[in-house]
């Protein structure tokens, strides 16, 4: 009969292991005379079919790892209760990198959700992570349909499910969140009309630079130009954008 110092030293050697994350241990019991295995799984999912009728030492693949079983064949005699299953392998490890990838997950979801229309490395830059994992976890999300996207030049902005169906609220909400586009476009809103020069000049920005962005906001009909005489023409923010800036807190991001 194993006794019961020997079953002391295997209990705490397989527990041992088991802290470590290297291993799993399943408990084993049977019944003197019978041939039914008694399983009680601790850490990974193991059915009767996992148990051997003839006492042998076996093994089985398992999830991330090797199912060793050992029975009485080779350690004598197995009393009621014995402790004498060790998955050797990464099972644990496995498990582990799963719940760290789900976590990251829904890091990912939670960032879209409170920043609409942030784009793929201002994600990377803020979650700290990297990138073929965020990709990974996006291409996901869009396929569950969690979250959508837009694509403004060459940039995906990405936007929670449902947020709105509109592409020009979509798109005016992504480019607000280039600090330079805020700037222009807060001074826009807060004066009837004005000219690039001015903008130029009260923002300190090249002119060519204000230039660039005037010319994507007006093709995206975001701004539009007063006709007046002389050679600048003064600009305006449309009221549909007014209207959904102030409604949607996006000069407060």
């Amino acid at each position: 009969m194993v006794s019961s110092r020997l079953k002391t030293i295997t209990m705490t050697f397989a527990v041992a292991l088991m802290m470590t994350g290297l291993v799993s241990v399943i408990l084993l019991g049977t019944q003197p005379g019978n041939a039914e295995m008694i399983l009680q799984d601790i850490s990974i999912p193991v059915t009767k079919d996992a148990g051997f009728q003839n006492y042998s030492l076996s093994m089985s693949s398992v999830s991330g790892g090797t199912l060793v079983l050992f029975t009485p064949n080779n350690l004598g005699t197995m009393t009621t209760y014995g402790l004498f299953v060790i998955a050797i392998g990464t099972i644990s490890l496995d498990r582990r990198d799963q719940e760290r990838s789900k976590s990251l997950r829904e890091q990912i979801h939670d960032w879209i959700s409170e920043n609409p229309g942030v784009h793929l490395r201002e994600i990377q830059r803020c979650i700290g992570c990297a990138m073929g994992a965020l990709q990974y976890h996006i291409h996901q999300l869009v396929d569950d349909g969690y979250i959508i996207s837009i694509k403004n030049g060459n940039t995906k902005h990405f936007f929670k499910s449902g947020f709105s169906e509109d592409g020009q609220v979509l798109l005016l909400t992504a480019i607000m969140r280039n600090p330079t586009v805020q700037s222009i476009i807060s001074k826009c809103s807060s004066n009837d009309r004005i000219t690039q020069a001015e903008l130029s000049r009260s923002l300190s920005l090249d002119k060519s630079l204000v230039s660039y962005y005037i010319s994507h906001l007006l093709k995206a009909d975001i701004l539009e130009t007063i006709r007046v005489f002389g050679r600048e023409k003064p600009l305006v923010l449309n009221e549909w954008a007014s209207t959904t800036i102030i409604g949607l807190g996006l000069l407060a991001q």
